[in-house]
């Protein structure tokens, strides 16, 4: 079963289904809505194996997978980008970068303290990295295994991120992993290693080890004892990171145990036994084996036990000897001892002389004692003032020797899971550059390998062709600190290598200068345009307005005229009317009295004159009236054609003018730019060509001659810096 369990999930693996990233962020998720969606089940199944509460089952299993998987899935594709490397000066031209890969068939062991936490983030990291994983819970908690055989295939995949479960644990180590996660005691890690190292597998431990815990005299015993009580009880003290001894001055050990007496009355009451928040031993098993730890110790605090419930009080024993069976071996239970010492130097002699443990508490005012703790003594991690290693997701847990190998929590999973390939994309130009390297080999030859595979210019120490990379490529302030405080000009190619890289520098804030310039006069040029214009624009619209204003007096004056003339017309009519009326009646006045002497002789000859009076006076009238029509009209027209006229040839001149002008100052602009442009184009090319000039002649005369001539400077470093070669 175990051999097709494994045949089935490298199957999947090769299949390809698990390595694009929206799968394994798909699968991610669906861990993540499993743990919300069954947190009661889980809590629950722990209840039933340790005796967790639901508040701990949260805090010291669940909070953290959540944290875990929202990282996973935020970070993912930050983490599976391929990863730059520095290039030397072989390997500028080329593409080097480390591509994170899956491994293949992960095999997961679980651990039965932590059933969820310790056997599902490592399965976070493996469906990250876009593996395929083989799940082996631990048997000894059995409604967790359960639940968790039940649950995983339901939201999971269950060909590409998870298979199922297998009971015999030796009989699945015989079969071919591409590495092996385990989480347990040392001696079943030793036989997982074995069982590793047939086919060559890697694998990562996590095991354990006696974690000790040293107060300094000057802590605040206080909060030191009551962060000691909630890191060694939690779980009933069967934590792999739970500190597992005290070391601390016989003058403050009765403070000590006092000091813990309160905090477990606080935790967990007068009674543990009744408390909801203390746990159970896992197992008769393992009951039986912390009891025997006891042998030869004095209890100082608790000790009660109930064999029937695997209750086991939390336990202080005081006074307890380096050689006594309790210090041994890993207790993984609720016994703290407390191991007197004579200060910190004894304290750090006493740890070095046991195996390296997986974590390591110092409780200090002082951060000397807790810096020499660090620096003087080895363990997987360490912490000042601290008992919480655990909830720190973003520091990876490290082991080392007994206590284990490997490294994991965040990134660090997925990078343990994960072959990071090196990769170099190389162009098939420049091959002269190999030529050094190609038979038939010739002292000339040689000298320019060595002088491309070793990182030095010549024979000097410190000028290496990876600093003038480094610093020619740097900013140039850099560059410059670079070149004065760490180069010794001792040798003419160091001297001519300082010469290169300042020139470079020089160049760099020469084309910046002027590139200032020329984004300087061209926004000065677009200003002066945009201002000229708006000036011709207000002049014109200015003029206009005027001559608006000029041509309507006119244009009212006409019309006043015009109606003048025409209304003199009529006076002039009227009158002419009135007199003609005036010499008809007179006329008359006449005819009448000469009637009486002449009636009928004259009546014809004085009808006629009237008659052609009458004719006379109304054609008079008839031309006087239509030559002064024909006068006004013949004015106002006159007067019309003229504004217009006049209007039209101002508009025509100023609008030639805005054209002349704008033309003119667009000609200006445009020779002005072209000049500034052919101006830094030329000064580029030139100080570029004579840099590479420089540069050719300069590694010319290096590759000719590698020996050093005499010095041209005296030696001088600066004061406590010193660079080694390759640095």
């Amino acid at each position: 079963m175990e051999k097709q369990v494994v045949g089935k999930s490298r199957a999947a693996f090769l299949s390809g289904r698990s390595r694009p990233l929206e799968f394994r962020v798909q699968q991610l998720k669906a861990l993540r809505t499993m743990i919300a969606e069954r947190e009661s089940e889980i809590a629950t199944a722990l209840k039933q194996d340790l005796n967790k509460s639901q508040y701990a089952a949260s805090l010291f299993e669940l909070i953290g997978l959540e944290g875990e998987i929202s990282l996973a899935v935020d970070r993912l594709a930050e983490w599976a980008e391929p990863r730059p490397v520095e290039k030397t000066l072989l390997t500028i031209t080329d593409q080097v970068f480390i591509q994170p890969q899956p491994l293949g068939v992960v095999l997961i062991i679980g651990a039965w303290n932590y059933p969820w936490a310790l056997t599902i983030q490592p399965l976070i990291g493996a469906i990250a990295a876009g593996n395929a994983a083989v799940v082996k819970p631990s048997e000894l908690s059995e409604h967790s295994s359960r639940l968790l055989q039940e649950l995983l295939p339901l939201y999971l995949d269950q060909v590409t991120s998870s298979s199922p479960f297998v009971s015999k644990t030796q009989e699945l180590l015989r079969q071919r992993f591409d590495h092996i996660f385990y989480t347990g005691s040392s001696s079943v890690g030793k036989l997982v290693m074995e069982a590793a190292a047939r086919h060559l597998t890697p694998v990562t431990l996590e095991l354990g080890g006696k974690s000790p815990c040293y107060i300094h005299k000057d802590s605040d015993i206080t909060i030191a004892c009551r962060r000691i009580t909630w890191g060694k009880f939690s779980n009933c003290g069967q934590t792999c990171i739970a500190p597992d001894y005290i070391l601390c001055e016989r003058s403050i050990q009765d403070r000590v145990v006092e000091e813990i007496s309160h905090t477990l009355q606080e935790f967990y009451g007068d009674d543990p036994m009744t408390s909801p928040e203390y746990g159970r031993i896992i197992s008769q098993r393992h009951f039986s084996r912390v009891m025997a730890l006891l042998e030869g110790c004095t209890v100082a605090l608790g000790g009660n036990n109930d064999q029937s419930q695997r209750y086991i009080a939390p336990t202080v024993l005081t006074d307890v000897a380096p050689d006594a069976k309790v210090m041994q071996e890993e207790i993984f239970g609720p016994l703290l001892p407390i191991v007197t010492v004579s200060g910190v130097d004894e304290a750090i002699r006493f740890i070095n002389k046991r195996e390296k443990p997986l974590a390591l508490y110092v409780f200090s005012s002082s951060n000397r004692v807790i810096k020499r703790m660090l620096e003087e003594t080895w363990s997987g991690g360490g912490d000042g003032e601290r008992c919480d290693d655990a909830l720190h997701t973003q520091l990876p847990a490290v082991w080392r020797r007994h206590s284990g190998m490997g490294r994991y929590h965040g990134r660090h999973t997925f990078d343990q899971l994960s072959h990071l390939r090196g990769c170099l994309v190389r162009s098939l130009a420049l091959e002269g550059l190999n030529e050094a390297r190609y038979p038939p080999l010739s002292p000339a030859r040689l000298r320019k390998a060595r002088y491309f595979l070793q990182k030095r210019l010549c024979s000097c120490a410190t000028v290496t062709c990876l600093h003038i990379i480094r610093i020619a490529s740097s900013p140039p302030p850099q560059a410059l600190y670079s070149v004065l405080l760490y180069y010794r000009f001792d040798c003419t190619s160091g001297v001519i290598s300082a010469i290169i890289i300042i020139i470079t520098i020089t160049i760099t804030i020469i084309n910046i200068i002027i590139i200032i310039i020329t984004i300087t006069i061209t926004i000065t040029i677009i200003i002066t345009i945009t201002i000229i214009i708006t000036i011709i624009t207000i002049i014109t619209i200015i003029t206009i307005i005027t001559i608006t204003i000029t041509i309507i007096p006119i244009i009212i004056i006409t019309i006043t005229i015009t109606i003048t003339i025409i209304t003199i017309t009529i006076i002039i009519i009227t009158i002419t009317i009135i007199i003609i009326t005036i010499i008809i009646i007179t006329i008359t006045i006449i005819i009448t009295i000469t009637i009486i002497t002449i009636i009928i002789t004259i009546i014809i000859t004085i009808t006629t004159i009237i008659t052609i009076t009458i004719i006379t006076i109304t054609t008079t009238t008839i031309t006087i009236i239509t030559i002064t029509i024909t006068i006004t009209i013949i004015t106002i027209t006159t007067i019309t054609i003229t504004t217009i006229t006049t209007i039209t040839i101002i508009t025509i001149t100023i609008i030639i003018t805005i054209i002349t002008i704008t033309i003119t100052t667009i000609t200006i602009t445009t020779i002005t730019i072209i000049i500034i442009t052919i101006t830094i184009t030329t000064t580029t090319i030139t100080i570029t060509t004579i840099t590479i000039i420089t540069i050719i002649i300069t590694i010319t005369i290096i590759i000719i001659n590698p020996h050093n001539p005499p010095s041209l400077f005296p030696k001088r470093r600066n004061a406590g810096v010193t660079i080694t070669p390759g640095n």
